[in-house]
């Protein structure tokens, strides 16, 4: 599917340069991509738990306590002022393609069935992943733009983890920073 770069790359590393990326934040990447290279990430649910603990509340500091999970139908998503401003949908690394469509009673594939809760909740933003693959998207942009991140990416380049925290943590999205970047990104595209 051909699609739309949510972002400039160049705006992306710029613009992350200053997140800050502790030694529990580092170790917890590090303990994630263990599990993907290991093999331990291939199931769906029996993960939510550790995608829970270790990607969204010790790397992308999502409150477990403010996490609305599996609530109609949607896997993790997460309010801001009473309206939901996030849906996640997490499938296991066997899901390999996540715009190929399920073999399963609804065929549709994780992205479309992604774009079904947001336009069903009004969800501004839309995070979908394998565990190993994270897409973002920007609901007024439609589902042909997107930004896509190799969580293995981060073990080539630690500052990698700097644009994963920018781009998908609770605080870059309720602060209004991806809407930063992705606005000055338009500028730096022209």
């Amino acid at each position: 599917m051909n699609h739309i770069e949510l972002f400039n790359e160049k705006t992306v590393k710029r613009l992350s340069t200053d997140i800050n990326i502790n030694t529990e934040r580092i170790k917890s990447a590090q303990d994630w991509i263990r599990r993907l290279e290991n093999g331990e990430l291939k199931a769906e649910k029996g993960n939510y738990p550790k995608f829970m603990e270790i990607i969204l509340n010790q790397i992308l500091d999502y409150p477990i306590l403010d996490l609305d999970y599996e609530k109609d139908n949607v896997e993790f998503s997460f309010r801001k002022g009473g309206k939901t401003n996030i849906i996640i949908e997490a499938k296991g690394t066997e899901t390999e393609d996540l715009f190929v469509r399920q073999n399963r009673t609804n065929p549709e594939s994780p992205v479309e069935q992604l774009w079904r809760y947001m336009n069903h909740n009004a969800t501004p933003y839309g995070i979908v992943t394998n565990y190993r693959i994270f897409i973002l998207f920007k609901h007024e942009l439609g589902d042909r733009t997107y930004y896509v991140f190799d969580f293995l990416s981060i073990k080539k380049d630690i500052n990698k983890l700097k644009e994963f925290i920018a781009l998908f943590s609770r605080k870059s999205i309720d602060e209004e920073f991806v809407e930063k970047i992705y606005q000055k990104s338009i500028v730096e595209e022209k």
